[in-house]
C-alpha cells in the first residue's frame, strides 16, 4: 500500500497538486478499476487484463 499511495497522493503532495492525488467528493479523479488486490499483489496493475475501466477527469472512457 505505501508503494501505491508513494505514487499517487504523495507525489501528487510533492508537486503541490491539491486536486490530485486522493479520491474524495469535488475531485476530479483518474483511477483504474482493477479486478484483484494490488495491496496483496502488485502485479495486477502490470497486466492490462485486470483493468475494467479506467477514469480521467471523473469521466469513464469508454
Amino acid at each position: 500500500m505505501e508503494d501505491i499511495m508513494a505514487a499517487t497522493r504523495v507525489s501528487a503532495e510533492a508537486m503541490a497538486m491539491e486536486d490530485a492525488g486522493i479520491i474524495a467528493q469535488g475531485k476530479k479523479a483518474d483511477l483504474l478499476d482493477i479486478e484483484g488486490d494490488p495491496t496483496k499483489d502488485i502485479h495486477v496493475l502490470l497486466n492490462p487484463c485486470h483493468i475494467e475501466k479506467v477514469y480521467v477527469g471523473g469521466k469513464q472512457l469508454k
